[in-house]
């Protein structure tokens, strides 16, 4: 018997954690106790898997996402620095009129 707790969030909840060989059954919010094996993690080049759980069916399964690489860090914080200098661009040019 296995304990998932999970966000709550529907259809498709993100399993925040895995109880093994539990004691007490008794009902827990954003919780369910089942049977089944946990699904196997495919390998899939450069994805990164996340356990969900299905809240109607209470079926377990992944999503894989890719990683944020360092080029994709640099890229939204240079867009969000051109966005806050174009804004400051404004203020002062808005102030001077």
């Amino acid at each position: 018997m296995k304990r998932i707790t999970h966000d709550g969030v529907s259809p498709n909840a993100l399993v925040l954690s895995i109880e093994h060989n539990i004691v007490n059954q008794e009902p827990i919010p954003n919780t369910f106790i089942t049977d089944q094996s946990i699904p196997q993690i495919d390998d899939v080049p450069g994805m990164q898997p996340t356990l969900y759980v299905k809240l109607n069916t209470q079926e377990l399964f992944f999503n894989y996402s890719r990683p944020e690489t360092l080029q994709d860090q640099v890229q939204r914080l240079q867009n969000q620095q051109s966005i806050m200098k174009n804004a400051m661009d404004d203020l002062i040019m808005g102030g001077a009129l």
